[in-house]
């Protein structure tokens, strides 16, 4: 969302009261997260060995077929995925919540979003996608430099950031740099005791007060949020 928005794709900046960011994901160079960093360990490889599985999508192993015959090749990464995607073993999430969520078919991410994640982890850098070589970025870009992803230019929607002590995909630290980049920043308040599957299914869902807030502030409607109080 942070690219859209600084890309201003398909004009997004002009239709958008706010941008309510709950554990915001942008760059990645502090994040200890196992998945970001063996994908940014083998993101080269990563994309063409799964495309041999027909696999464009990262999909939870032990409900997809695809995904469950990769991952008998490529242990170790499979691994790095279920682990990120079992909130029921978080201290920090209701377990009720979380045996709901684990139940439901989950959402899936396309092998080009986790192979651009794996590339910012690697470089520090919040930039477009590199397509691999100078001749592909050049093909792509006109120039072998990747472009960077100015958040400067996010000029004219309100942003509140929302971000989870605990989380170690959207690190804290990243946030806050990601922070002091955004010039309409209109929020930003870390929470303790939360993570990244937190915003959704923790224990104290508290933080939605400040959501409420926010869009009271800035929608069209305030009156509408009066009753969703937590």
């Amino acid at each position: 969302m942070f690219t859209a928005l600084a890309d201003n794709f398909g004009g997004i900046q002009d239709k958008l009261n706010i941008f309510v960011a709950l554990a915001p994901v942008a760059n990645l160079v502090n994040t200890p997260n196992t998945m970001m960093k063996t994908a940014a360990q083998f993101w080269r490889q990563l994309e063409p060995a799964m495309k041999q599985f027909n696999l464009y999508e990262i999909r939870n192993p032990t409900q997809d077929a695809a995904m469950k015959a990769f991952c008998n090749v490529f242990g170790s990464f499979c691994q790095a995925i279920s682990n990120f995607l079992a909130p029921d073993t978080s201290p920090y999430n209701n377990a009720e919540r979380a045996e709901v969520q684990a139940a439901r078919p989950g959402s899936s991410a396309s092998l080009k979003q986790l192979v651009h994640y794996g590339q910012l982890t690697k470089s520090g850098i919040f930039r477009e996608y590199d397509y691999g070589s100078d001749q592909a970025n050049i093909d792509h870009y006109g120039s072998k430099t990747i472009p960077l992803i100015n958040l400067a230019k996010i000029a004219k929607v309100p942003v509140a950031m929302f971000v989870g002590l605990q989380d170690d995909l959207a690190d804290p630290t990243d946030c806050r740099n990601v922070k002091a980049e955004v010039p309409t920043l209109s929020f930003y308040k870390e929470y303790n005791g939360m993570d990244h599957s937190s915003f959704g299914i923790g224990k104290d869902m508290g933080f939605m007060n400040d959501v409420i807030a926010q869009l009271k502030a800035h929608g069209n409607n305030p009156a509408e949020y009066e009753t969703f109080l937590y």
